[in-house]
């Protein structure tokens, strides 16, 4: 099943989650940041929740303010990609700002 959406914030492990209007159910998915918005497909992934699945990004139609291109060539979206740095696609001050840390600037 497929659908649009935007990715509302990250969760705990660092994954997108997207709402589906058409069902009610939150999605988490790789390799997205909050802003994005795109083209998603639900994936077979077992997660014993009746309110939580996994998707994955077909396509991004719009990408988040806060998204810059990863310097490293090894980063993907798919979940099988490197995820030593997922969060290269981000601005650095977004990344703390979605781990709480607040910035210091003398």
């Amino acid at each position: 099943m497929k659908f649009n959406g935007t990715i509302t914030h990250l969760s705990q492990k660092g994954l997108g989650v997207v709402k589906n209007d058409q069902n009610s159910m939150s999605y988490f998915v790789y390799g997205t940041w909050p802003g994005d918005v795109g083209e998603f497909e639900v994936i077979d992934k077992p997660l014993n929740n009746k309110k939580f699945a996994y998707a994955k990004l077909i396509m991004l139609t719009h990408s988040s303010a806060q998204r810059q291109k990863p310097v490293c060539p090894f980063v993907g979206l798919e979940e099988d990609s490197c995820t030593g740095c997922p969060w290269m696609i981000a601005d650095y001050t977004s990344q703390l700002e979605q781990k709480g840390i607040a910035l210091y600037m003398p």
